[in-house]
């Protein structure tokens, strides 16, 4: 989050900036994280509004984008754009379809088997016949199906239930006060574990996600969201919206829950010695980890304090944003929190208030970042993170400093028929085989190591 940002209602009444984003206080947690976005509509506006406005967006949250087109990368590149290697640089793929399908079979089985292991997809049809790949992929990942044509064109507003005209307010939705619906759009077929996010002016579900298990999908059935840049700035709420997608996909923010506790339709403020209202937030799992996170945009001094549900009390202060105070190990109920203007710089400090609720016993392992290579990331629900990798031909780095793990390794690049690892921990430690420093062979064939810390795994060579 930039800390210049100027928290006000813009014309179309959406706050301004990022802190309202989804997670917009905790951008550190995307930093390394790429985005491949898939744009198969061969419309010009769409590509240019990819590029020049959906990359910048989300490159404000430490997110990383590279556009390509189905058509030209298969016509120059003479190969599956999802073949062997391709994906191992992504955490997220976004696809926007078009009348045309461009994927094989093949091709939708690697994404099925990528958003399978941790990977985020975004698939973003429009009218009939514009979701000719978008429903190969909707039935494959979230066994749902858009269908329909329907003229859209309208301005959507948050609601309590879902009704026409109206989005729910969901973590996909942080923030907004006003949505633009596209030009023209589809609906979504209802599936288990799908939630219609909103309904069009007519009554259309034109915004749902997927989560279950491991996997996370976004459906969107008006990428006339982005055709242009006039559409894209109808109202300010696409640049968030997109930043939402983004940050919600990502694979270091699964084990985490984010809720406003300032609502987007005021901008919260404070005047020296004020106490601003009582915050509330259940505690849903014994043992949690909460954070709160308050940001502000001067140089004025704030506490937090917050109250248990037994009555104890914690205290954090500070003159520079973002404040955090953490609770670790929080008891399960409700939470009480207030925000304290000790020192107040300007006639009235505007602040973002931000919960945060990590799971305990449940945090997924973060994916490895790498260049080249097609390490392959699976979590287990099981006592401790498991990590199941293919190592290619690039370092893949492991941080689990503060968390003990179970690495499973198999596939391991052999040279000249023999096993050979570098394992890092402090230190360069080299191995040239398995058993040697804590290597164990397992009776699959594979090879595990266990323990506590920072490991670097390559190919030796």
């Amino acid at each position: 989050m930039r800390t210049d940002e100027q928290f006000t209602l813009d014309e179309f009444g959406n706050p301004t900036g990022t802190a309202y984003d989804l997670g917009g206080a905790d951008d550190d947690r995307l930093k390394g994280e790429k985005i491949l976005f898939c744009v198969a509509y061969g419309n010009e506006d769409v590509l240019q509004c990819a590029q020049r406005l959906v990359v910048p967006a989300v490159a404000t949250r430490n997110l990383a984008m590279d556009v390509v087109t189905p058509d030209i990368f298969k016509r120059k590149c003479k190969k599956p754009l999802f073949g062997n290697g391709d994906l191992g640089r992504y955490t997220q793929i976004w696809y926007l379809s078009d009348q045309q399908a461009y994927l094989s079979a093949e091709e939708i089985t690697r994404i099925d088997e990528f958003n399978g292991s941790g990977g985020g997809v975004f698939i973003w049809a429009d009218n009939e016949p514009y979701y000719a790949d978008a429903n190969a992929l909707a039935m494959k990942l979230a066994r749902t199906q858009f269908s329909g044509n329907q003229t859209a064109d309208g301005i959507l507003h948050p609601g309590e239930k879902l009704q026409r005209g109206v989005f729910i307010r969901h973590a996909l939705t942080s923030g907004l006060n006003t949505l633009y619906e596209g030009i023209t759009i589809c609906t979504i077929t209802p599936a288990p574990h799908l939630t219609i996010l909103a309904q069009s002016h007519d009554g259309q579900n034109c915004m749902a996600c997927f989560s279950h298990e491991n996997r996370r999908v976004v459906l969107d059935t008006g990428f006339t969201k982005i055709a242009g840049a006039e559409r894209f700035h109808r109202t300010p709420g696409t640049a968030r919206y997109v930043r939402n997608i983004a940050f919600w996909l990502a694979a270091r923010t699964r084990d985490s829950q984010y809720s406003l506790l300032t609502g987007p339709e005021k901008i919260a403020t404070l005047s020296q010695g004020q106490v601003s209202e009582q915050f509330a937030y259940n505690v849903k799992e014994q043992g949690n980890t909460i954070t709160l996170i308050v940001v502000w945009q001067d140089q004025s001094e704030l506490a937090i304090e917050i109250l248990a549900p037994s009555g104890q009390g914690r205290r954090a202060s500070g003159s520079q944003s973002p404040l955090k105070l953490e609770v670790p190990g929080a008891e399960a109920g409700l939470w009480r929190c207030r925000i304290v203007a000790q020192h107040i710089r300007t006639a009235a400090c505007k602040y973002v208030l931000t919960v945060v609720e990590r799971s305990s016993g449940k945090t997924r392992p973060p994916a490895p970042t790498v260049e080249i290579g097609n390490p392959y990331v699976q979590s287990h629900p099981v006592d401790k993170p498991e990590y199941r990798l293919r190592l290619a031909a690039a370092p893949c780095e492991l941080d689990m400093s503060k968390t003990p793990y179970r690495i499973r390794a198999t596939l391991v690049l052999a040279v000249d028929g023999a096993l050979s690892l570098r394992v890092q921990h402090g230190g360069e430690i080299r191995c040239q085989s398995p058993s040697v420093k804590g290597w164990k062979v397992l009776s699959s064939g594979g090879y595990s190591h266990s323990g506590r810390g920072r490991r670097v795994l390559r190919p030796n060579g």
